[in-house]
């Protein structure tokens, strides 16, 4: 198996990317039948100004087990954020603790949303994956 992952030092970007490339590659293993799973680790750059790639071909490489792509924060509480959205309530601001924890604050709507549409779960996975996933770009979305 191997990863190509943006990055200068390919030594830690399993580690940056874990929550990211911990699914398909535990798909990998499981179709494999095997009990680990080398795998070759890319660092690469992108760089956006001058329009190039450029890739470190000397890989990290790592025997990785089940163990090793189980979670390693608790799930989100999908049920209870839906349940939050439900409720006719508007999303108006997200705040993160200090343990990784996060707290959602909004207004109840009386008929006007965004878009004539209620605020869903859909929308807050979007929002989650632009600030927790942006992947060295600025974090930005707009729900309109």
């Amino acid at each position: 198996m191997r990863l190509f992952l943006k990055g200068e030092d390919p030594t830690n970007l399993l580690d940056v990317y874990h929550s990211v490339v911990r699914h398909p590659l535990r798909t990998v293993l499981e179709g494999t039948g095997k009990e680990r799973l080398p795998v070759e680790v890319y660092a690469f750059k992108n760089d956006y100004l001058t329009r190039t790639i450029s890739l470190d071909i000397n890989p990290e490489i790592v025997d990785l087990g089940a163990g090793q792509l189980t979670a390693r924060a608790p799930a989100l509480p999908l049920a209870s954020i839906a349940d939050f959205f439900a409720r006719g309530i508007s999303l108006q601001a997200i705040e993160m603790g200090d343990k990784g924890d996060f707290y959602l604050y909004g207004v109840l709507t009386l008929g006007e949303t965004i878009a004539g549409e209620q605020q869903s779960i859909e929308d807050f996975s979007v929002v989650y994956r632009s600030v927790f996933h942006h992947g060295g770009n600025p974090p930005y979305i707009s729900l309109d």
